[in-house]
Order: structure tokens, then sequence, then C-alpha cells
């Protein structure tokens, strides 16, 4: 009797222990099916992990992980996947449970369509000489069956692929699986030996039992094989290929009923051969920290190297601990199961994290393999001495120049590097095709481009004979030539496409860069190349947000510079001013900063390079704005207009307007700074609003959008303010622009939102902030983030009706450990938004003879916090509202003025003067234009419009 359970395509027959899917046998393992069949006789039903690891394991002890790794494999075999499941969920932390309808049946006479069992040799009577597969064969479960349908319909297929991928094994478990289709014999011929294609036919007619009473001649064995049904398996015949094809083609046209099934790293290009390319197991493109037990069990090389882990040590298991790093051990061995398998072996000597580093600093000689294993595949040196010892003179030349790339390349790359040596275009492509074929280098079709790869394992092994060639100072110059001209070619550019696409795509070349970056700087390499890849490669760094990377190179770069002089300045001076902005970005305007600029600036100045001088001067510009130093900002903006009228650069006019306009704008020259502004501005359009495309970095739109927007909010323009400001974050966000997008929120967003009141918003921007300057490497943005979530998260919390003192340990750590490393910049907008940065040296400046933008503000602040301190002098107060709301008045700064009224209506309320309040608000009131909008308008009309006891309210206190 059986009992079939069925759910969906399956059919589960516990009578004979079979998973059918309509029909035909799913590979699942004992395990494996002992936790289905739990789960189906209880389905619709929680069964929990205790229960289920009892099931698959009754005499064993054994960790959840191993559950884990048998419900993976389940869910490969019936399609399933942990994210939507169809059939298994889990329960996490409990257990897991078979969500699809099941339905049973018992029966007597079903009897299962099955294919003979894999790998396992077939039994029946014919002849059979094949090598017995002892191990489970992982990962290859698709291609036997594609390769047992082929033969249904063909007789001569050759599977080919790069050494230790598995060829022979594959056709091995496939003859197995075919076996009982030759009834006159299965023959297994193997040349790995052979020193000679003169000995290819003696050693298929000894294969054959062919009596040695004479020579071997093909018509022997043709004779032999006459009214035979039999298949061949002809083994490693990359060597011998010319021999082994001509023997191929003698033997099919010879003898109608035999069929040949042929492993090779090249094609045959035997008449009627059909081709079986075989590639690596799978394995993740990317590892994350994250990847769990069942993540990672999905891909097939895992699993080989889980499977041959646990043979050499067998405590090994594969844990969300290690499964990363099993993972990062795969990728970089290709997903090749020789290599793998020799790794694997390594685990009864060293941990996964130990071997995954000593794989990533080289390519060490693994350990011998099998004592019965061909002597080519004992060790993956020995693999790949073979491989490379039967390619022609000129193949061996070529492949050993090809691995200087170090990812994928094109055939103009490969020309570029290769004409060098004195071979034509015709006779290195010759080459590649005939190394693709040998499967010693991968091709790729991309958007109607060929790319080419040489895989991690056989790049390493290469790049040891590169090394030591006498070419290689030639080569790697060619290589960084190569980039060092394609990146300048591409960054002027004139094609359509996007500047995002543009750079990102080379982000498939981003490790070639790096490596003809070293060799530039090394001491056999040439700084001037170096110099010019290094400033030519700025967009792709930043692209690929590899900032911190790039500051890495450009430091060595200076540092090589520093230590040799050059009468060629140029290098030097680029170098220098690519430096300075980095670090702007990363740490700030600091020494180093200010260092590199001036360096670069004294440079540029003396071979009269004016793009250079415009860069400089803008990075020192923006330094003098950091330093809240807006006089030397002006000088520095009108010296940066003076150049720019000397330049043709397309940038540079729109830039001049906006330094001007900023500078104007913090000194408090409010209509100036609006009318700079505005013509910055209308100076925008699609050529110069990238900030990829621009040595000056930021997008012209976004950042003069934002630079405006701060202008009109302070004139009292609150609504058109708000929307400029969001149109300008809104498209810096959309281009995934990093950089423009930190500085519009650092420097005017975040600030501007919290002036405005609108508490949500600024958690927005400043998570915002915070994820892009993380992601980025940003340590002088991320700096601005954390001072605005400071003020926010005490902001919310006194809203909530908490006191200061109740603010948590970690916000008042960061006020003391942050506040002395502050820019005068940071200090003085913080100041216009939280009482607690208006210190003496504040007050003091905003009483100077030439107040600035936020002097207003800070006196008011200033007067708020005695009348909240309760026991004040009315006359001191009254003197810093009166000094606030004058400098307002004189800057034409609305904003501030209204705040500054508002903090009078306070006072006077408090001080029996309740009738001279509404007059004075409403003169300051009525000024704005109609339909703005705004809390602090809002908390005016209130005040207008209530009795005395209501004006309690303060800008301060929102």
């Amino acid at each position: 009797m059986n009992t079939i359970f069925e759910f969906g395509p399956f059919e589960l027959v516990l009578g004979q222990n079979l998973l059918l899917k309509n029909g035909e046998k799913c590979p699942v393992n004992g395990r494996a099916y002992d936790v289905l069949v739990a789960l189906v006789e209880r389905a619709g039903q929680l069964v929990t992990n205790r229960e289920l690891i009892a099931r698959a394991w009754p005499t064993v002890v054994v960790e959840e992980a191993n559950l884990r790794i048998q419900v993976a494999s389940l869910r490969r075999v019936l399609g399933d996947s942990a994210a939507d499941p169809s059939y298994i969920l889990n329960v996490p932390g409990r257990g897991y449970r078979l969500i699809a309808k099941v339905s049973s049946r018992d029966t007597d006479a079903w009897v299962p369509k099955l294919r003979p069992k894999d790998p396992e040799p077939w039994t029946g009577s014919p002849k059979v000489e094949l090598p017995l597969l002892l191990n489970e064969l992982v990962g290859r479960d698709k291609a036997i069956d594609t390769l047992a349908d082929q033969f249904l319909r063909q007789r001569f297929v050759t599977i080919v692929g790069a050494g230790g991928i598995g060829k022979t094994t594959l056709a091995v478990a496939t003859a197995w699986r075919i076996a009982e289709r030759y009834p006159d014999g299965v023959f297994f011929v193997s040349f790995a030996s052979l020193r000679s294609s003169d000995l290819v036919i003696g050693c298929v007619a000894s294969a054959l039992h062919i009596e040695a009473t004479t020579s071997a001649t093909i018509d022997r064995i043709l004779q032999f094989l006459r009214g035979k049904n039999v298949l061949l398996l002809f083994d490693n015949c990359e060597h011998v290929i010319d021999e082994a094809a001509m023997l191929a083609e003698a033997l099919l046209k010879g003898v109608s009923s035999v069929h040949i099934l042929a492993t090779s790293r090249e094609p045959l290009r035997a008449e009627g051969e059909r081709l079986r390319r075989l590639t690596p197991l799978e394995f993740p493109e990317l590892t994350q920290s994250t990847l769990t037990v069942e993540d990672a069990a999905s891909f097939s090389a895992i699993q080989l190297f889980v499977d041959r882990a646990a043979a050499s040590l067998d405590t090994f298991q594969l844990s969300d601990g290690n499964s990363s790093a099993v993972a990062d051990i795969c990728r970089r061995l290709d997903g090749i199961p020789l290599a793998l398998e020799l790794a694997a072996a390594r685990i009864n000597q060293f941990s996964v994290e130990t071997l995954l580093q000593r794989l990533k600093q080289r390519m060490e000689e693994l350990p011998q393999g099998r004592r019965t294993a061909p002597p080519r595949h004992q060790t993956l040196r020995a693999t790949l001495d073979w491989s490379f010892g039967i390619l022609l003179p000129l193949e061996q030349t070529v492949l050993i120049c090809l691995a200087i790339f170090n990812a994928s390349f094109t055939l103009e790359m490969a020309l570029f590097v290769l004409l060098e040596k004195g071979l034509q275009a015709n006779v290195v492509e010759g080459v590649i095709e005939s190394l693709v074929a040998k499967s010693l280098v991968f091709n790729e079709i991309n958007l109607n481009r060929t790319y080419y790869r040489i895989l991690q394992t056989t790049r390493t092994y290469l790049q040891e004979k590169l090394q030591v060639d006498a070419e290689f100072p030639t080569l790697a110059r060619r290589h960084a030539t190569f980039f060092c001209e394609d990146l300048a070619k591409n960054r002027t550019s004139e094609t359509e496409t996007t500047l995002s696409v543009r750079w990102g795509n080379y982000s498939r070349w981003i490790d070639d860069i790096r490596f003809a970056l070293a060799w530039a700087f090394s001491s056999a390499g040439d700084r001037s190349i170096g110099a010019s890849l290094a400033v030519s490669s700025a967009p792709v760094w930043l692209e690929l947000s590899l900032v911190n990377e790039y500051e890495h190179h450009i430091s060595a770069a200076l540092g090589a510079f520093a230590s040799n002089a050059s009468s060629d300045v140029r290098p030097e001076m680029e170098l220098n001013t690519k430096a300075g902005l980095i670090l702007f970005n990363l740490v700030g305007p600091g020494p180093r900063f200010v260092l590199a600029l001036h360096r670069a600036l004294i440079l540029a100045e003396k071979i009269g390079d004016i793009r250079c001088q415009l860069t400089a001067l803008w990075g020192l510009w923006g330094e003098r704005h950091c330093a809240a130093e807006y006089e030397d900002m002006r000088a520095l903006a009108m010296r940066f207009d003076k150049a720019a009228a000397q330049s043709d650069d397309k940038h540079a006019a729109a830039m001049s307007d906006r330094l001007m306009a900023l500078a104007l704008c913090r000194q408090g020259k409010l209509m100036l700074a609006r009318q700079q502004g505005e013509r910055s501005l209308s100076r925008s359009n699609a050529s110069i609003d990238s900030a990829l495309d621009s040595h000056f970095y930021y997008s012209h739109l976004s950042a003069s959008s934002a630079n405006l927007a701060c202008t009109l909010w302070l004139q009292g323009e609150f609504v058109q303010a708000m929307a400029l400001l969001a149109d300008a974050c809104d498209r810096a966000l959309a281009a995934n622009d990093s950089v423009t997008l930190c500085y519009v929120l650092s420097h005017v967003a975040c600030p501007m939102v919290l002036w405005a009141g609108d508490h949500t918003l600024a958690g927005r921007y400043i998570g915002l902030l915070s994820e892009h300057s993380k992601k980025n490497g940003f340590s002088y943005f991320l700096a601005w983030a954390k001072c605005y979530s400071y003020v926010l998260t005490k902001k919310d919390e006194l809203a909530a009706g908490n006191s200061v003192e109740s603010l948590s340990a970690e916000y008042r750590r960061w006020s003391q450990e942050n506040r002395g490393l502050l820019f005068p910049l940071q200090i003085q907008l913080l100041a216009t938004i939280d009482a607690e940065f208006v210190d003496a040296a504040a007050i003091e400046r905003a009483s100077g003879h030439d107040p600035d933008w936020a002097a207003a503000e800070i006196l008011r602040v200033a007067a708020e916090r005695l009348m909240d301190n309760g026991a004040y002098d009315t006359l001191t107060v009254e003197d810093l509202l009166d000094r606030s709301a004058k400098i307002a008045r004189q800057q034409g700064c609305k904003a501030w003025e209204l705040r500054a009224a508002i903090s009078r209506a306070r006072l006077w309320s408090s001080s029996g003067r309740e009738e001279q309040v509404a007059p004075m608000l409403a003169s300051v009131r009525d000024s704005f234009e109609p339909g703005q909008r705004s809390v602090d308008l809002a908390i005016a009309d209130s005040l207008l419009g209530s009795s005395p006891s209501r004006g309690r309210r303060s800008p301060s206190d929102r």
C-alpha cells in the first residue's frame, strides 16, 4: 500500500520514499525528505524546530542551523521562496508550516514513472566501464537532465569549460544516467596522460579491449564497433584535439550506432559536434553581513563547499556567523568546483575567516587533493599549469598580457595594451577568440558590446607570471594610459548619456583604476600619468560613493610629489586642487585643506592656469564661509569674478554670481544678495547644472536655489523661500547627487525648516543628511547632521513638557564633546535655532560695528534668555531688542524684525505696557506681503487678536 500526498504539481509517495513533480523524480536528500514528510503529514499546522530535528536526526544532536539548510534545500526543489512562500512558511524562532493545500490517497496499483537513480551507476546488463562517483554531485542536476535529453536527438556532444570546472564528473554522471540506452556498452577513454596525439587511436583501442595482435588503426576500431550500440566518453581532448576530432568524425560516419560524449577545454570543431558549455557553480554576487544560512544554502557553490568541508572536518557546519565568509570564498574562487574542494580541504587547519583572509592576500598553493585524482587535479596550480602549458607560445604571451586587466575588458582595451608589442589587430583578435574557445577567457554581450574576462583564479596565476615578465613595465604604462585617456575623453564627451550612467559604467573597472594608480605612484611608475588619472577619475569615485578611498589615493599621490620635485608643476597643481576639495567633503576645511588649495593656487598663478585658479579660489572661499569670515568671503568672490572674466569656462560666470550672492547674504546685505542670487539662478541651464560635470562639484541650480531661498526667507518671503528650497532638495535627491544634497541640507535646508518650526520636515531632512553623509564617508557633513539632530531632539523633548535637565545623557554628552569641534558657521547657525549656542562671544560679535546676517537674531535670543531667567534688568533687555530690531530693519531682514517685535510684545506685556503692543506689532506685521504664511506670522496674528495675558509665547519656544 502506497500513501500519496498531493500538493500543487507535487506527489509525495511515502511507500517508496519519493517526491515527484508532474510524474518526474525530484532530487531530495534523506533528511530534507524527512522534514518534508513531517510538514506534509501536519499540513497547515506549525511543526516546531525541535520536532523537525527529532524527525530528521533521531539519534544525534544538531543545531538549528542544520535544519535551516535542509529547509533551504527543500525550497530549491519546490521552487519556493522564503520571502514570498507558496509552500513552506517560517515562523521565526518557532518552526515551519506547510501552507499549500494537501490531499492524500492510498493505492496499490500506482507505479511512478522514474528514471534511473542519479548519480549511482546503472546496474543493467550492458558493460559499463565508467569511474564510480564517490561523492555527491552538487549543483549539476539540470545540466545532467539537459545532456541526457540531448543524447536522445544527437550523437556527439562535447562538454566545454575551464580547468577544474567539473567537466569529467558531469560527463561520467551523465553517462551513468543514460547507460541503459547502450546495450553493447559504455566505455571511458581518458586522454589526460597522453604525451603525443599519435597515441590517441591506441588509447581508444585499449579502452575497447581490442586485441593487440595488430597495430591499432581506425579501421580496426571501426571493424570492432560495427553493429554495436555503444557510448564512448572521450575525456580531456584539449591537448590531442586534432587527432581526437579526426577520430570522432571517422567513428560517427563509419558506425551509425556509436554515440560520443567528449570533454575538452575547447571545442573539437568536428562535424556533427554539439557543444554544452559548463559554467561555474552559482554564488552570491555580493556578500552582505546579514547573509543567513538559508540565503547562503540556496547557492550551489556554497552547497559544494559545505559538503566537502564537512568531509574534511565532521564538526563543520554552515551558520549565520560564517555564511558571509563562505560566500566570499566561493566568489573569490569563481565557483570553480576543483578550487572549492581544495579550499574546503583546509577547513581542518583553518577557520573559515582565516581561510578567507589567506585567499584575499594571494592565491596560495592549495593543498594536495585526493591521491587518486589525476596529477593535474591534485592542486589548483597543477590544473592551471596544465591549461597554460598546452597553449601555443603566442597564446601564452597574449594571455599573460591580458592579465594586466583586473576585471572585464573590451577588445579596444586589449588592442591598446597589446599593439605596443608589435602585434597586429587581427592577430590579437584571433588569439583572444582562440582563448575563448579554450575556456581560458570568457565573453559576454551587454547592450550590444562584448566584454571579456578571465576567472579570478586564472588571473592570479597569470599575474604571477606577469610580474616577472620583462614587458610588465610597458604593459602597466599602457594600461594606466588607456584609463587616463579614456576617462579624460568621457569627461569632455558631449553625448546624451547621462553623467550618472556615464561614470557609473566605470564601476566594472574600478579595480583597474586602483591598480593603475598604485603602479603610477610606485617607484617604477610614472607620477605624471598617475596625477592625470587621479584627476580624471574623480567623477567615478564620487559616483560610486568611494570618496574616502579616493582621498587615500590623492594623499598617496601628493606624498609622491612632495618627496620628488619636478619641473612640471601641473600634475602637482591638479592633485592639490582635487585633494583640497575632497578633504572639504570628508573632514571639512581644516589645515590640510587650506594648505593644499593655497599650494594649488600658487602653482596655478605661476603657470597661468585660470581653471585651476578658479577652483582653488572657490575652495578657499568655502573655508572662509565655514570660518564665518564674511568680508574675506566677499573679497575672494571678487577675486574669483576677475579670474572668471578671463575664462571661457561655462560654469565660471554663474559660479561667480553664486559666490557673491551668498557672501552678501552672510554680510546682511540682503537686497544686493537677492539681486545677485536671481542673476545667478537666471544663468542656470542643463549644461552647467550637473555636479559631476563641474570642477565646482555642486549642482549650480540646486545650490543657487537653496542660497536664494535663504535670502528670501530672511526677507520675509516665506512661501516663495520654502518652495524654492524644496525644489533644490528634490532635484539633488532625484539626481542621487549626494555632494550637492549634503551641501543644501547642511547649509540651508535644515536651519530653514527649524526656523520655520516644521519639526516633521526637519526630521526628514536631518535623516537624509545623515544617510548620505554616512554612505559617502562625509564626516564633515555628518557633523552637521549630528548638530541638527541634537537641537531637534531637544526641542521635541521640551515641546513634550520635559525639562532641559531631563534630556538624555547621550545628548548632554554630545554637547560636551562636540561644542569645541564646531566651525564658527555651525555655531552661528545653531545660535539662530537654539539659545544654548548663544554665548558671550556670539553676543560680542553681533554687537560689532558691522553686524552680519545673524546678529539681529542672536541679540534677540540673548534678550529672551534674560527674560526666561526671571529676574532681569528691563533696560538691558530693551536695549538688546532695540539693537536687534534696528539691525534687522537696516538689513531688510523682516524675519528677524518680526521675531524682535514678538519678543518686545512679550516684554511690554509683562511690564505694564500692554496698550503699546498692538501698534508696535501691527506696524511690523503689516509690512509683509499678503499671502505670506509662517509660524511667526501666526504668533503675531494671535497676539494682535488676543488679550495681553496670552502673549507669552516666544519664537524661541518652538
